[in-house]
């Protein structure tokens, strides 16, 4: 898939995330620093540095990037609530005050065909934390 195909998706899903879910959007943060550490098939869907989040009532909305200038380019679109990743499955990790007080949260599994992702999000407030409904 080209970058431009999968920053349109991205735009799409986050249009039709406004319209089905407004009622349900507690807050969003933009620019939120990050690490991501990939294994198993190498997806550069999965690694970014810079991400958005958007805090819904019962999940949490990851929006990674990247910018060209002053335009974001976005990879991907992680949906995330209860115990599941949209359309990639199970959580396996997720803890709220990580190291270093980041949140973490680990995903996928780690073989030729599929990737395992962890993703580290920092200088997220404890008000941010307490927005996140995720249960494992």
């Amino acid at each position: 898939m080209t970058q431009k195909r999968r920053n349109d998706n991205v735009i799409k899903q986050l249009e039709e995330l406004y319209v089905n879910f407004k009622d349900k959007i507690l807050y969003q943060k933009k620019s939120v620093k990050s690490e991501t550490f990939i294994s198993g098939r190498r997806n550069t869907g999965y690694r970014f540095k810079k991400c958005d989040l958007i805090f819904l009532e019962n999940g949490l909305v990851i929006i990674p990037f990247y910018n060209i200038g002053k335009y974001k380019i976005y990879i991907n679109f992680f949906l995330i609530n209860d115990n599941s990743v949209s359309g990639i499955g199970k959580l396996k990790r997720f803890n709220l005050n990580s190291f270093g007080n980041a949140v973490h949260i680990e995903f996928g599994e780690s073989s030729v065909t599929s990737t395992n992702v962890e993703i580290r999000l920092k200088n997220l407030t404890q008000e941010e934390k307490n927005l996140i409904n995720i249960r494992v």
